[in-house]
């Protein structure tokens, strides 16, 4: 959000050129993204009081000086879900991860367009059930490595958040405080979603999803309990101007618009 922010003014004031949500074949420069991606860094260091965002490595100057000094070899690569997922943000309104092996299974089997059909019928079908129905749908092969993967990224992140409460309870600190349990607990047990979790460091400030589909289940079940869904989509550029304004598209829009690093 804070990369969506600052591209925002710097687009504003005629710093950086970024492309429009509707045209997909223009890509941002790679210094105007570079300019965004450190002014957003900086601007993050200083709103969390310079902790984390990177400012946790600066005592060690000293290791890493021939690093500083060099020039980098950073690489930047688009970055999407696979096709017919949706991530969701939401906003609790109460205070302030990768899963390779999901992604790396499932673009197997969808690489081959042969078995594209089978991999949408999964993820359309996958989108209406609870996950416990999901291993019904596994009939050969190919559903049944696209059910493996999902179900495998459920496990994953079931995994991630029991250590996270571990974690905090250690350190007496909420990293997932009951209320969001409770609220991520509701979300996981929503038909088609695949995983839901607190992003960053946790704590109450929010929480994400990401569906199989259609959102508006998650949408409307986190609406009832007073929780915000953001206005963003994952964008593979990086960062682009929306066409219109965004409060009048369905949430359940698989596209990738929206001011998003």
């Amino acid at each position: 959000m804070t990369t969506a922010v600052v591209a925002a003014l710097l687009q504003y004031l005629g710093v950086v050129k970024l492309p429009l949500s509707s045209n997909t074949f223009l890509r941002v420069e790679s210094e105007d993204l570079d300019l965004v991606h450190m002014v957003a860094q900086s601007a993050h260091c200083i709103a969390q009081g310079k902790v984390g965002s990177g400012v946790d490595v600066a005592p060690t100057q000293q290791v890493i000086t021939d690093m500083l000094k060099g020039k980098w070899d950073h690489e930047k690569t688009q970055f999407s879900l696979p096709p017919l997922m949706t991530l969701l943000l939401g906003e609790p309104g109460n205070g302030g991860f990768s899963i390779p092996l999901m992604v790396g299974a499932v673009k197997k089997c969808m690489l081959a367009k042969e078995q594209w059909e089978t991999y949408r019928y999964v993820l359309n079908n996958c989108s209406n059930l609870l996950s416990e129905k999901w291993k019904e749908l596994a009939s050969d092969a190919c559903k049944q490595a696209v059910v493996k993967a999902l179900l495998g990224a459920r496990d994953s992140i079931v995994n991630i958040r029991c250590h996270m409460r571990k974690m905090g309870e250690e350190a007496g600190v909420p990293i997932e405080p009951e209320s969001q349990t409770k609220l991520l607990d509701a979300t996981m047990n929503t038909e088609g979603v695949l995983l839901g979790g607190v992003p960053g460091a946790g704590g109450f400030g929010a929480i994400f999803a990401v569906t199989l589909g259609e959102s508006n289940k998650v949408t409307n079940m986190w609406s009832s309990r007073g929780v915000m869904s953001l206005l963003v989509r994952e964008d593979p550029r990086g960062v682009s101007i929306e066409t219109e304004d965004p409060r009048i598209k369905e949430l359940t829009d698989c596209s990738v618009d929206g001011l998003l690093s």
